[in-house]
């Protein structure tokens, strides 16, 4: 496969066949995320009615799974089979609106022990200017919310130009993970 991104004017015949199969337990933000993460990001914005009222009408549901991915593939004729780790996710709402999002920044993880994790912090000025989030699959077929992640959004990249290295941990249980970061 290398080489094909590399010219990417060049026209390539592709034949794709692939199945998606869950590993671990759907993980709803409605329900299953940490409560006093939830509780952290609305305290730290000023309250008032009209704030409250912005929550109601920018909530949008959402759920996260981690699964497989099993495919196969031909490209210009050349076969390849894959079998990657794989994340799904979907939102949806009275309101999807994307200007009310400045920035947010996820990591979905998959270890060599078989822990997968998507963590991440949202800028969503309207509702939480840091709202920590974040789901870990153990194993063991455990599902635990993040109970804090300490990235700091302005550190990274609000300029426009993200690190080449950075680090940040986060909570899950009992377990506190630590993550480095370099491109």
């Amino acid at each position: 496969m290398a080489g094909y991104q590399n010219d990417p004017s060049k026209l390539v015949a592709v034949d794709f066949e692939g199945e998606w199969t869950a590993s671990s337990d759907f993980f709803d933000f409605d329900s299953d995320l940490h409560p006093p993460a939830v509780i952290r990001s609305i305290a730290r914005e000023p309250w008032s009615r009209e704030y409250f009222e912005g929550l109601k009408i920018a909530h949008q549901s959402h759920y996260e799974q981690f699964g497989e991915l099993r495919c196969r593939f031909t490209l210009d004729g050349e076969p390849y089979k894959l079998s990657l780790p794989s994340f799904r996710d979907h939102s949806f709402g009275a309101r999807r609106d994307w200007s009310l999002m400045h920035r947010y920044a996820f990591h979905h993880i998959f270890l060599e022990n078989g822990v997968k994790a998507s963590v991440g912090v949202i800028c969503q000025p309207s509702t939480a200017t840091c709202f920590e989030v974040g789901v870990v699959a153990l194993p063991d077929g455990l599902v635990l919310p993040a109970q804090w992640v300490d990235l700091q959004l302005y550190q990274h990249g609000e300029g426009g130009a993200p690190p080449r290295d950075y680090a940040f941990s986060f909570q899950a249980g009992d377990e506190v993970y630590h993550v480095q970061v370099q491109k």
